[in-house]
């Protein structure tokens, strides 16, 4: 469960009523590595193994094909729930830059030791994205969100092929978390290969640009506007045009 319901107030043309209401839920996520504290990082306390999978994989600790274990357990006395992650084989160690700190729903960056650096080349795509496609995923996804739906407190992410078949979904209180849940799942069925378009349900920020990279994917598509960085770079035409 990710939302709880609540009676609130409702003003509505300078009249109060009583209403009954969902908030979106946010717990801190203590995941441990091999027994090692790794990160906490704040989250809604659904789907927390994809969460942790896709986020060591997006972290660079984990790769496609790494096999481990995720346990999650709640601690009454500490009111957190804790990611044991357990692996036989050896993990890398966190790329530099890489959180082992608070995370916080509002900026998958943020708990960073240093800001990392990405570089490499455009990824190639067999099919352009239809504009047809584009209008039917988001609808697709936008009907999925279910805890949005109640709340109107949280982010969603979506993986298709290139014709716009579903193959993971994945919904968070963060917008990044939404993405790392969502490359989890797929990480877990092996059809991750499988993913060429991520869906978002908010701004495209620096963070989840990172994990559409990492996952190999060469569109990312959203609801709400990009950011740059403070020097503007130039785009390919590919991605200029509306």
């Amino acid at each position: 469960m990710s939302t709880l319901s609540y009676e609130g107030i409702l003003l509505e043309n300078n009249t109060p009523k009583d209403v009954n209401d969902h908030l979106s839920i946010e717990v801190p996520l203590e995941i441990q590595i091999n027994g090692i504290p790794f990160s906490t990082t704040m989250c809604s306390p659904s789907d927390l193994d994809h969460l942790v999978r896709g986020l060591l994989f997006s972290e660079g600790v984990t790769k496609k094909s790494t096999p481990i274990t995720i346990d999650v357990t709640k601690d009454n006395n500490r009111h957190i729930h804790v990611a044991n992650v357990n692996s036989d084989e050896h993990l890398n160690q966190p790329e530099e830059g890489s959180r082992q700190l608070l995370s916080v729903t509002s900026c998958g960056i943020c708990g960073s030791t240093t800001f990392r650096k990405s570089k490499g080349n455009p990824l190639p795509f067999r099919t352009p994205l239809s504009n047809e496609t584009v209008d039917h995923l988001f609808t697709q996804m936008e009907e999925l969100q279910s805890d949005f739906k109640q709340s109107g407190g949280s982010h969603a992410a979506l993986l298709t092929d290139i014709k716009g078949t579903i193959l993971g979904f994945g919904q968070d209180i963060g917008r990044h978390n939404a993405v790392d849940k969502v490359v989890g799942s797929l990480i877990e069925q092996v059809k991750l290969e499988e993913a060429e378009v991520l869906w978002v349900s908010g701004r495209v920020s620096f963070e989840i640009v990172l994990k559409a990279c990492r996952a190999g994917l060469p569109f990312l598509t959203a609801v709400s506007a990009p950011k740059t960085a403070t020097r503007p770079y130039t785009l390919s035409k590919q991605f200029q045009k509306r």
